[in-house]
Parts: structure tokens; sequence; C-alpha cells
């Protein structure tokens, strides 16, 4: 059946504002104008507005010693693989940094790849299998609990979930608790953002603009694909 003639103006009026924004983003916004702000020195100024949780997971893994024992799980599958790239590279970067001992895993099959073929990551990743009782299992280990932090590296809100109550879980008998800090695909922040206010969860990125912020408050500068990504972002919030 035809739609009515005036559904089909909404239509084409909407895919025309749109295209108008993508241009404005790409040819009519200045380079250098946007939410994320710097000063004189080149830091972000307004990172806390733009990415709330990037300047606690600067400050999170800075803290790190050499030789501290950090877990890092790869919880995302082929249709993630290229977002949460760029989210993992620089929080693997850091990790790299502070010379902590990196150990990977995955309850994803594909996660173990995925993981192991970023520049910064360990050269092995454990797989490991029953969800969130593999996850339950794998902390009680002995071995395990000299382990001080964990990056959780995720798309799906459920994977979220068996982890943070599992490591609440693992906390309650361990005499330094586990702490975490998360790495989300745009999709998956609304969903996960109430797990994110938990005490024990020290920063968090969400999606490619906190990516961005976050290599900025490193001083890691940005990919050209980022800085692109997030100069549509600010015009879509802007006009939000």
């Amino acid at each position: 059946r035809q739609p009515r003639q005036g559904t089909l103006w909404v239509r084409l009026l909407v895919a025309a504002v749109l295209v108008l924004g993508l241009f404005a983003a790409f040819w009519l916004l200045p380079e250098g104008v946007g939410l994320l702000t710097t000063g004189e020195s080149g830091a972000p100024q307004n990172a806390g507005i733009v990415a709330p949780g990037a300047q606690e997971l600067v400050e999170t893994l800075a803290g790190l010693q050499p030789g501290d024992g950090v877990l890092v799980a790869f919880e995302y599958g082929n249709a993630y693989a290229e977002e949460m790239a760029e989210i993992a590279a620089p929080v693997l970067d850091q990790l790299d940094t502070q010379q902590a001992a990196v150990q990977a895993v995955s309850t994803l099959p594909e996660g173990v790849v995925l993981g192991m073929r970023l520049s910064a990551a360990p050269s092995e990743t454990r797989y490991l299998a029953g969800n969130a009782s593999g996850i339950a299992n794998f902390l009680a280990r002995p071995e395990n609990a000299a382990q001080r932090h964990l990056v959780l590296l995720a798309s799906s809100p459920e994977r979220v979930r068996w982890w943070l109550e599992q490591v609440a879980l693992a906390n309650q008998s361990r005499d330094v608790p586990l702490t975490v800090s998360v790495g989300l695909s745009a999709a998956a922040g609304p969903r996960v953002a109430p797990y994110l206010q938990t005490e024990n969860v020290r920063g968090w990125l969400v999606g490619l603009p906190d990516a961005l912020t976050y290599r900025a408050l490193r001083g890691a500068g940005a990919t050209d694909g980022l800085e692109g990504y997030g100069r549509v972002q600010d015009i879509l919030m802007l006009a939000h």
C-alpha cells in the first residue's frame, strides 16, 4: 500500500535535516569548535560534561604501579569490533605505559580472537566458558586474588551485569577489593548507566566521543576518523 502524501513529505523533511546536519558537521563547523574545549595548555576544560567518566578512568589507571595485576575482559563480538577497538586501544596503551601485568579474558569465543588483534593487548586471551558461572569460578581461583583492577570492554549490557555482580560477590571475601573500569559501545551505554554509578566502578567510556575525550585528556591525540565522528556528535548534541 502506498504511503499517504503527508507521511511521505515528513520522511523527506527528516532526511533533508539529517543530510544538512552532516554537511554542517564536516564543512560549516570551524575546526577546533566543539563541545570539547581546551585551554592554553591544550588540556580539555569541559571533559566532565562531555565524557563524565573519562577523567576518573585516566586517574585510576595512572595510579597503577609496575607489575600490578589487571584483568581486561573483551566482551564484544564482530559487529562492534571496530567501535570497541577505538575505545580499547588507548586504554590498553595506558596500561602498557603503567607497566601493568595484564591478563586478558572473555566469555565470548570471538572476544578471545578480537582481543588478541589489538596492538597493546596481551598475546593470549583466556576463554571463560559458562557465562556468569564461568566468571564466578575464575574470580574464585586463588591465583587471581592478587589482581588489583578489572577493565571491562563490552557491547552487551547483560555481560556487564554478569561481571559487576560477580566482582561484587568476590569482593566480599577479598582483603583488597577488585575495582572496575568500563568501556562500552554507544548502544549499550544507556542501558548500563545505572551500573556505572556503583561504588566499585572507577571511570568509564561510552562510545567514540568518550574515547576521543580520553585521548585528549592523556595528550595522545586522536585519529582522523574519531575527530570526524566527534564533530558530527557536536552538531547532533547542539541540535538536541
